[in-house]
């Protein structure tokens, strides 16, 4: 995505629920950086989390209360693929490939 599919500094970002979250301040290959005013609110985005772009502005694929969960450190539901909660995900990687395995 980026800027060549027409992603730019200085388009309007909205949430899901339509809720304006602020400006396009900086554009990467892998997404882009949002600011609102000049608060000290901003937001990093990833390009395969954009529902809609046009010449108006960009609509993300984050609702209100994952915006909460993020600032609480917390992984919102949107963002997980299946129904795992964060007592099912591994807390060490030897969790998460399994014992060792012996020769």
């Amino acid at each position: 995505m980026g800027e060549e599919r027409g992603l730019r500094p200085g388009l309007i970002v909205r949430d899901a629920a339509g809720n304006t979250l602020g400006k396009v301040r900086r554009v990467y290959p892998w997404g882009f950086e949002v600011e609102k005013g000049w608060s000290a609110y901003r937001w990093v985005f990833r390009n395969d989390e954009v529902l809609r772009l046009d010449g108006e502005g960009v609509e993300v694929a984050r609702s209100p209360d994952d915006l909460q969960r993020l600032a609480a450190g917390e992984l919102p539901s949107s963002w997980r693929g299946d129904s795992a909660t964060p007592e099912d995900l591994p807390s060490t990687p030897q969790e998460r490939n399994g014992p060792p395995k012996r020769s």
